[in-house]
């Protein structure tokens, strides 16, 4: 007798049983795993299992190129949280199989629509379990087919009524506790409660995912009467010659104090000038480029006039250094101050500004539409955070700052000094373990001193920074729970592992 069967609509055979609790099926696994792990603090590597299970219910329909790109893309991010979870690689974890579930159609759509259904998942539940109902109620008896939601009924009632039952009657209650129950009900089971209906909230939308309706692409919509009273060919001429002017007298004084060191006027300190104008002049090259695209709206007078678009062209360039000339005073400031999370994020930022600048002008020259343009940036975007999620930015910066303070080290005539903030350092974690037992090590090539003098090594004796033993049991507990257990930390016990 062959099973009744039914077709999902990846095409695959299913028992009809299973067909409607698959999906359901996949949601409690993942539930289960969040509240296993979130509990015990920041998750480990087996947080990469929760995402694993929608990847694999995901990628079950049929290949087509958006979908074989959107499934590499959620593969490559599912290993990332295997390697170290993190809320970066979690956001872009679940932003891969928002896209794999709409791979049908643009990124920006996919990005609008997965913020869209995150944000309603609640009713989004509520009003799926009442289409459930309502099918359920439509069907014939001869015609109904068992389900694992015809078990919520009495399991709701079984774990209500025993809990009055066990509140009720101690003997009850006393053999609930010999079955080991209390374990389950202990300090951190409100925690566990919290895990369990928040990653319900997160997942269901992915599970569920259905495509917004689109209005139609941005370059299909008219150039509305705004537009062509306030961006007129002439003003916008004018108003670029005017920022070309102003940024190019800025430029110069770049080329001539942070390019060649020029002598900077009585009064402003090399520090201040570097690190004063590095934010600064971005979001003044991000208000440039919004004015550009608002200002050359495709099929506007404006975007068709070859005077217009020549002088974009040369206001490009013009942010493009002005850009430049921000990543060099970062770098500068860096050189002189040390390296930090927040200045290597500035730093990667301007290198998406830089892009962005680049992608406005091939926008321009090529008579592209503002969605390409959107579409463009969003992609390199999405492709270069999916990059960070395998890079190490703690680490990375411990080794900078190691590498700069000893290559700064001297002797000086009370003892040793070596530029490092400690303070920071503590603050990186145990990534930064592996350099700071670096920085001990060549610290004990100094036995004639005894302490170390500076603003961030006062009274740290040479032969063991305290750091170091607080950042070795740190890693001790972290490595020894499941829960949290990483990766990533265990390739950094395995870096600082004496040698056999």
């Amino acid at each position: 007798m062959q099973t009744a069967t039914a077709e999902t609509n990846s095409g695959l055979p299913l028992p009809r049983f299973l067909v409607p609790s698959a999906r359901y099926l996949a949601l409690l696994a993942i539930a289960a795993i969040c509240a296993a792990i979130f509990p015990q603090g920041w998750p480990g590597s087996i947080l990469a299992l929760a995402y694993l299970i929608p990847l694999g219910y995901l990628a079950r329909k049929p290949l087509t190129r958006r979908r074989a790109v959107a499934i590499i893309a959620a593969a490559l991010e599912v290993t990332a949280i295997a390697i170290e979870p993190g809320p970066l690689n979690t956001t872009m974890g679940w932003l891969t199989l928002a896209y794999l579930s709409l791979s049908d159609g643009t990124l920006m759509h996919a990005i609008k629509t997965a913020a869209a259904r995150l944000l309603a998942s609640p009713l989004q539940i509520i009003s799926e379990m009442a289409v459930l109902g309502k099918r359920k109620r439509r069907r014939s008896a001869k015609a109904r087919h068992f389900t694992l939601t015809a078990l919520l009924l009495p399991i709701a009632a079984a774990t209500v009524f025993g809990l009055l039952l066990m509140v009720a009657n101690p003997i009850i209650q006393e053999f609930v506790h010999d079955l080991g129950w209390p374990q389950l009900v202990s300090e951190d089971a409100h925690l566990k409660l919290l895990s369990f209906g928040l990653s319900l909230l997160v997942f269901w939308p992915v599970l569920r995912m259905k495509p917004l309706k689109v209005k139609g692409a941005l370059e299909d919509v008219a150039t509305p009467a705004w537009h062509q009273t306030y961006f007129q060919p002439f003003s916008v001429a004018v108003t670029l010659l005017l920022l070309n002017a102003m940024f190019l007298a800025e430029n110069l004084l770049d080329i001539k104090y942070v390019w060649l060191d020029g002598a900077l006027p009585l009064g402003v300190a090399h520090a201040e000038y570097v690190h004063r104008g590095s934010y600064t002049l971005i979001v003044t090259a991000l208000l440039a480029a919004t004015l550009m695209i608002v200002a050359l709206r495709p099929g506007s007078r404006t975007e068709a006039t070859a005077a217009v678009r020549w002088l974009v062209h040369g206001w490009v360039a013009q942010n493009i250094l002005l850009v430049a000339s921000s990543v060099k005073r970062t770098l500068a400031y860096v050189n002189d101050y040390g390296l930090t999370e927040w200045r290597l994020a500035g730093l990667i930022w301007m290198g998406l500004v830089v892009f962005g600048l680049v992608s406005i002008a091939i926008r321009i020259l090529r008579r592209r539409g503002n969605g390409w343009l959107l579409e463009t940036n969003l992609t390199a975007s999405f492709m270069l955070l999916l990059a960070c999620g395998f890079f190490s930015f703690k680490a990375f910066i411990a080794e900078w700052n190691v590498d700069r303070a000893l290559a700064g080290m001297r002797i000086e005539p009370a003892a040793l000094y070596a530029d490092l903030d400690m303070d920071y350092m503590h603050e990186l974690g145990v990534d930064a373990l592996p350099e700071l037992i670096r920085l001990n090590t060549t610290l004990k090539r100094y036995p004639n001193t005894n302490k170390l003098l500076g603003s961030y090594f006062q009274n740290m004796t040479v032969w063991e920074l305290p750091i170091i033993q607080a950042r070795r049991g740190e890693l001790s507990r972290k490595q020894q729970r499941w829960q949290s257990w990483t990766f990533r930390n265990w390739l950094i016990e395995r870096r600082i592992a004496p040698p056999s």
